[in-house]
């Protein structure tokens, strides 16, 4: 039974997870008024195509194709309401989804890592408010949810362990499995909970249909994600989605130097990112893990590990199916940390509960990694690459060292960062007692609002607001009652489709490769390159490249 002091300090610890959750969602909605307009690139596209074909009114999209989780929440907002409005309800929904983060993430550092209430809720705040949350939440992606559920998955994956019953575990196998239906990033967290059901099945933690229930639960929402996933792509992409691969999706296992120096580079955004939280938070999980191997806690452990280097793992194939390799033409793409980040907060809530004889040892490796991999990254990109322009969603909690140190050349940042560390382990541990962590904790948890807000103020805000002022084809829009064609092989005539049927649900569009089709009455083309003999301009977009066409059939 807890003591009076240990119940004041629960309900201390809580209070302060509650007043930090509503400040986040507050503040993310105040923030969100920054980006006036959705980007609408394929990304975006195609989360809200979902959305609005399960409102039965779906765009006609050619990209890549996506998984319905977050769209499927978001078919009642886009069945109701007009454009404007469903943005602001997507950005409520990752809103909230951020914010409820906290106290989930609170349950994780008290529950599974162990850590004295208000330091859970400490590591809590610094988890729920990574710059990456902040910038994402603002926009049409599924990032902010994606967090939340794997997070519910790990609390549920501990609590099933625990309970060895079959409620649990079904409950634990769905959200593991609705992780998958939010991103298929999240495949490797349905791999893991395999692994560790089996595993638990083995050392007796689990009776076998107990085993059964938790993986077999995950497993089922995976194939009734892909059966919905199906249906829904066979409707949005009536052209065939876009080609996604620069190569074999095994591509990286054929070019192990390629694949070394992806992986490097995602470790150091890892690192450097959160200023060595990640490496302790993992260092926790793999002792954990190992020692306490065979118990509900050391097998939960194991679930958030083996995720985490999953994560990894398909970052860096998945890198090779985007074209990310050593040439590159953004600063972002050699240290790109998107597909990790699902698992940043977690780790990060993990780091604390490091024992202190281990703590100094996992400091010392962090500070190295960052100083080591960066000078190795600077000695195999160009100086150049590093003053390319930035897609800043993609690497969004680096901001953080970047504000602070500069991007001349990651050697530099990968330096000053590591010393940055060795001063907030320093801090850490000169206590103790539980309040060593404060001031790290504090630190870490104000740059990254710094920078999270930075980001939505400096770069996503401006940038929604040039991105609106590109399409001024509305009122020629107005009056369109025919299919508009664009061709599919054009960039950026796709994402003015996409955008124009954001904005004008009720325009049609088809595409085209190659020759224009028979009887295409208006064409999407360039302002001075008319499709056919004798088109009429309609009208141009602001930038002056994009012009809407007639053509006499």
């Amino acid at each position: 039974m807890a003591t009076p002091p240990q119940r004041r300090s629960h309900r201390a610890a809580w209070a302060l997870v509650v007043v930090a959750a509503l400040a986040s969602l507050l503040g993310r909605l105040l923030l969100a008024r920054s980006v006036v307009s959705p980007f609408i690139f394929q990304d975006e596209g195609g989360y809200v195509g979902v959305a609005r074909l399960l409102a039965g009114d779906p765009p006609t999209l050619y990209g890549p194709a996506y998984l319905p989780g977050w769209g499927a929440l978001l078919a009642p907002a886009a069945a109701i309401l007009e454009p404007g409005a469903f943005q602001n309800a997507a950005q409520g929904l990752n809103a909230a989804a951020a914010a409820a983060v906290i106290p989930v993430l609170h349950l994780i550092g008290t529950r599974l890592a162990g850590l004295r209430p208000l330091l859970s809720a400490g590591a809590a705040i610094v988890g729920g408010s990574m710059a990456a949350s902040i910038l994402q939440a603002t926009m049409l992606l599924p990032e902010a949810l994606l967090v939340l559920v794997v997070a519910v998955g790990v609390v549920l994956v501990h609590r099933a362990l625990e309970a060895g019953t079959v409620p649990w575990s079904l409950l634990a196998g769905i959200a593991v499995g609705a992780s998958y239906a939010v991103h298929p990033r999240s495949i490797v967290a349905v791999l893991a909970l395999a692994l560790v059901a089996v595993a638990a099945w083995r050392a007796g933690v689990l009776a076998p249909r107990v085993a059964a229930a938790l993986g077999g639960a995950a497993l089922l929402v995976v194939l009734l994600t892909q059966v919905l996933h199906a249906w829904a792509t066979d409707r949005l992409y009536p052209a065939g989605t876009m080609p996604s691969l620069a190569g074999s999706p095994v591509g990286a296992l054929g070019e192990p130097i390629g694949a070394a120096v992806i992986t490097a580079g995602q470790t150091w955004y890892l690192v450097v990112a959160t200023l060595g939280l990640v490496p302790l938070g993992m260092l926790v999980g793999a002792r954990v893990g190992w020692n306490e191997r065979g118990t509900a806690r050391g097998l939960a452990m194991g679930f958030v590990v083996l995720g985490a280097l999953g994560s990894l793992a398909l970052g860096t194939i998945g890198s090779y199916q985007v074209g990310i390799g050593t040439d590159v033409s953004r600063a972002d793409l050699p240290v790109y940390g998107r597909y990790l980040e699902q698992w940043v907060p977690v780790l990060v809530v993990l780091a604390p509960a490091l024992r202190r004889r281990w703590a100094w040892p996992g400091i010392l490796a962090a500070a190295g990694a960052s100083a080591g991999i960066g000078l190795a990254l600077d000695a195999v990109y160009a100086d150049d690459v590093w003053e390319q322009p930035i897609a800043w969603h993609n690497i969004a909690s680096l901001r953080v060292p970047v504000e602070l140190f500069g991007r001349d050349h990651v050697v530099t940042t990968g330096l000053l960062a590591a010393v940055v560390m060795l001063l907030l382990g320093a801090a850490a541990l000169v206590r103790r007692d539980r309040w060593g962590w404060a001031l790290p904790l504090a630190v870490i948890a104000g740059l990254n609002v710094f920078a999270g807000v930075s980001l939505v103020q400096e770069w996503a805000g401006p940038a929604s607001e040039a991105w609106a002022g590109r399409h001024r084809l509305g009122p020629v829009l107005e009056e369109v009652d025919e299919v508009v064609w664009v061709d599919r092989d054009e960039d950026l005539h796709v994402y003015w489709a996409y955008n124009t049927q954001f904005w004008h649900p009720d325009v049609d569009v088809s595409y085209f490769v190659g020759d224009l089709p028979d009887g295409a009455g208006l064409v999407l083309a360039g302002e001075s390159t008319p499709p056919a003999e004798g088109a009429e301009l309609l009208g141009t977009e602001r930038d002056g490249d994009l012009g809407l066409w007639a053509v006499d059939g």
